[in-house]
């Protein structure tokens, strides 16, 4: 598991998920357009989108048009980093519940974007969003529960959090469970087959550092588990996800003879 403590507790921050902010923003401008269309006459093909269209907005925890338009505005502003702008957009969103709005308010107070940094109430916005579902907080809030960032350590609600990110598909909680199992921290005893498992459904998910450590686990494994095989598929998606590390491993595998087999 070289390297992979440097990245344990990876939070989520708005540079490393502007990604994320754009295809949002495109999703929600979508919807906005479908949602418009409901004031018209409805064909029975119409009739599929509007659902699609209402179940979308309450995804993202708003079904008021002019809402949705300031929460699309407030992700734009937070896309081309202008925080002072999505602050004014996202606050009063996130004071009404709309849980992306509160996510976005707990990151600029964590890393003081357009505002002082605010580490607490960063936390009571990753709270707010967590409860109502958001996945993203929810990974957020078991950072400051592990770390002690806004509020005390407790290592009980770092886990839970993480395990609800987890099973909504939050490929950094899975990558941070893999590590809590492997190591065998925050009171969760050493798991590896566990920590496999949440690896994988990282992996799964793209993330390159848990496609490597999954191929260690393949690589180093006793007996039946060990497929030098699985290791090398897995250190291949790791180094097209620019982990150097998985690059090197790879070259050393190629070396053994059994490697051949997998070709």
């Amino acid at each position: 598991m070289q390297n992979s403590q440097n990245r344990f507790y990876r939070p989520l921050n708005g540079r490393s998920h502007a990604q994320h902010v754009y295809r949002l923003l495109f999703a929600a401008i979508v919807i906005l357009l479908l949602y418009s269309n409901q004031a018209g006459a409805m064909s029975p093909s119409m009739n599929s989108h509007a659902s699609y269209s209402q179940d979308k907005l309450s995804e993202i925890g708003t079904e008021d048009r002019s809402d949705l338009r300031q929460l699309v505005s407030g992700l734009r502003a937070f896309g081309q980093e202008d925080y002072h702008l999505a602050t004014r957009l996202l606050s009063p969103l996130a004071d009404k519940g709309v849980s992306e709005a509160q996510f976005y308010m707990g990151m600029m107070a964590d890393a003081g974007m357009g505002m002082k940094k605010n580490v607490e109430q960063a936390f009571l916005w990753y709270l707010a969003a967590a409860r109502s579902g958001h996945p993203n907080a929810q990974h957020n809030l078991a950072v400051a529960y592990a770390q002690g960032e806004g509020v005390d350590i407790d290592a009980a609600k770092a886990v839970y959090w993480w395990q609800q990110a987890a099973n909504q598909g939050n490929a950094d909680a899975q990558y941070n469970l893999g590590i809590v199992y492997a190591v065998g921290k925050l009171g969760v005893a050493k798991d590896m087959q566990t920590a496999m498992m949440w690896w994988r459904k990282a992996a799964i998910n793209g993330d390159g550092m848990a496609q490597y450590n999954l191929g260690i686990l393949y690589a180093n494994s006793k007996g039946a588990e060990r497929s030098y095989c699985e290791a090398a598929k897995w250190w291949e998606k790791s180094v097209a996800n620019g982990v150097s590390q998985a690059g090197v491993a790879l070259e050393i595998l190629k070396l053994r003879k059994d490697y051949h087999s997998c070709l």
